[in-house]
């Protein structure tokens, strides 16, 4: 018969550093898309000046769509380093109750 426990024996494959890494590089690249809001609205605003007719209304219209867009994938990013950190931290628990559950079947 198997061993009931026989999923304790191996530790938690999880590597922490390329985590972090991942984290910290979403989360920069949402500082950097969330920094260039402004410019990017004001360049929209520049292209508007003595600009009419519908090309005119397609590129505003493109101008709010890119906003949107941007501030939706600084968010999703934000989600990605939020959900990577939980991952991480749910390895770190895994494996303390792997080696608690190893010293235990040991005694």
């Amino acid at each position: 018969m198997a061993d009931p426990m026989h999923g304790i024996a191996e530790d938690v494959r999880f590597d922490h550093a390329a985590a972090s890494t991942l984290v910290t590089r979403c989360r920069t690249a949402a500082s950097a898309i969330d920094s260039q809001a402004g410019v990017r609205a004001a360049w929209v605003q520049h292209g508007m000046e003595d600009f009419v007719g519908y090309y005119s209304q397609l590129f505003r219209q493109n101008g709010t769509v890119q906003a949107s867009d941007a501030r939706l994938l600084a968010s999703r990013l934000r989600e990605v380093a939020t959900g990577v950190e939980q991952l991480a931290r749910e390895a770190t628990s895994e494996q303390e109750r792997r080696q608690t559950a190893r010293e235990w079947k040991q005694q």
